[in-house]
């Protein structure tokens, strides 16, 4: 391959790159240039391919602009234009049947009145938008943040985050709150400010979060312990002829399980029992009279 060739080819390829499957579980398959193929993570779409989820499936595009669709099981996107070049940006997707999300990407900011999605016989124009949609027996559009526009027949309806639009064919049935139960990808890429809170305390990552928290806490008493026991040997070790016979080792430990390694309950209690042996106090008595402060018997 010559120099031009290689230069030709690799502008086309560089063109054609529109985006790419990020995330995917499950059977998906492309079809491309009337091939069938399987899809993979990482691969590399095109204008005009259809990517279709079999009943087990769910997968997530991000495209060049940084729009992001994902698709949930049964579900038919189609492709049909994806052009970003400044104002003269158009993208055109489609899906007649299954669920879908669509995080809108830089389209929104430079070309919004560009981009057209079709979910079967409504029109959704994005406005800044987050928005989801279910198309089987019940077919309905819904907004996560931002605005929508839908069109559905000849009549043009705001949709509003936190809402959603129910229509058969081209009529509008109503437009109502939005229910994120009858939306199966409603949970999934960004999620949406009704649902964070509880997704993120389902999620696995939490409770990873918790289990390392508590190991941290733990390690961090462990460490402190040590740490306040070794100090208060070096800097409450007794010299006087008094309390020579003093049992350092059982005092120190008994205060710092009582204390449970607080600094501040460590050093008051031996401060307090330092006082008593200081002035000469018999040894026994003082083990008694402290007993109600943590000091051991």
């Amino acid at each position: 391959m010559n120099k031009i060739s290689l230069i030709v080819f690799l502008a086309s390829s560089l063109f054609a790159n529109i985006g790419k499957i990020v995330t995917l579980r499950g059977d998906v398959v492309i079809l491309s240039d009337n091939k069938e193929r399987i899809a993979k993570t990482n691969d590399i779409l095109e204008e005009n391919d259809k990517i279709i989820t079999k009943n087990n499936a769910k997968l997530q595009i991000k495209f060049i602009d940084n729009t992001i669709v994902t698709l949930g099981k049964n579900t038919t996107l189609n492709i049909k234009d994806y052009v970003i070049d400044g104002k003269k940006s158009k993208v055109s997707l489609e899906v007649n049947n299954g669920h879908f999300k669509v995080i809108s990407g830089n389209i929104s900011k430079i070309a919004r009145k560009n981009f057209e999605f079709q979910a079967k016989t409504a029109t959704i124009g994005i406005r800044g938008t987050v928005f989801v949609g279910s198309l089987g027996k019940v077919d309905k559009v819904g907004c996560l943040e931002g605005a929508i526009d839908v069109k559905v027949g000849n009549k043009t309806s705001l949709v509003q985050a936190g809402n959603q639009l129910r229509f058969d064919n081209d009529k509008v049935i109503k437009i109502e709150k939005i229910v994120p139960k009858e939306f199966e990808t409603i949970n999934t890429g960004k999620e949406s400010q009704v649902n964070t809170k509880q997704s993120y305390k389902n999620s696995e990552s939490f409770n990873e979060f918790l289990n390392s928290k508590e190991e941290m806490i733990k390690a961090k008493q462990e460490y402190y312990q040590n740490k306040n026991y070794q100090d208060y040997k070096n800097n409450y070790k007794y010299n006087n002829e008094r309390i020579r016979d003093l049992d350092t080792n059982s005092i120190s430990k008994d205060i710092i399980k009582i204390c449970n390694g607080n600094t501040y309950c460590i050093q008051n209690k031996i401060n307090y029992a330092n006082k008593g042996y200081l002035n000469g106090k018999d040894y026994q008595n003082n083990r008694q009279r402290n007993s109600t402060y943590g000091v051991q018997k």
